[in-house]
């Protein structure tokens, strides 16, 4: 991916764009300024311990991750999806595929990567749209320190046109 060479190189904010806490199920940046991912979320005996994890998560300098802000794809098989092209002999699909946000939809690669992060890139750009991290794993990301190895987020990542909303006799929305 462009600009993600061995994922030198990049700003650190952009890279992680957010992680679902379990209080509230809210998306939340996963920066030292947020005050939600508290020592006991990432399983960890203090406030410094704590900015470890974030800064090692985010390849900060001085960190043993110094520069390298993606950790490696092994298992994991890259998936994309841009806007559907199946022709399925189903109306209300139809009719989804058919509206402005979904026809134009841009192409997002998803991957997972063995430091516990799901990520998502425009495929045009290669440009990271965000990084998730699994709330199960926020309180063993510690255990990456030091530079020992990890197989986290190592599955292929499914994705599916899901029609969440439709009402009897009404065109589908996008959701």
């Amino acid at each position: 991916l462009a600009g993600a060479a061995g994922g030198r190189g990049r700003d650190a904010t952009a890279l992680l764009r957010g992680t679902l806490l379990a209080s509230g199920g809210a998306l939340s940046p996963f920066t030292r300024d947020n005050r939600q991912l508290t020592p006991e979320v990432l399983g960890v005996s203090s406030g410094s311990k704590r900015d470890a994890v974030i800064r090692y998560v985010h390849g900060e300098a001085g960190t043993l991750r110094d520069g390298y802000r993606l950790g490696d794809v092994y298992h994991s098989q890259p998936a994309i999806i841009g806007p559907p092209t199946a022709d399925l002999a189903d109306r209300s699909f139809r009719e989804f595929r058919s509206l402005d946000a979904i026809r134009q939809r841009a192409r997002v690669l998803y991957t997972g990567t063995n430091d516990g992060i799901l990520h998502a890139f425009d495929v045009d750009s290669g440009e990271e749209l965000w990084g998730f991290i699994p709330p199960q794993l926020l309180g063993v990301l510690e255990d990456q320190i030091p530079a020992r190895h990890r197989f986290y987020v190592d599955g292929e990542p499914v994705v599916r046109d899901m029609l969440l909303r439709r009402s009897r006799g009404r065109p589908a929305r996008a959701a």
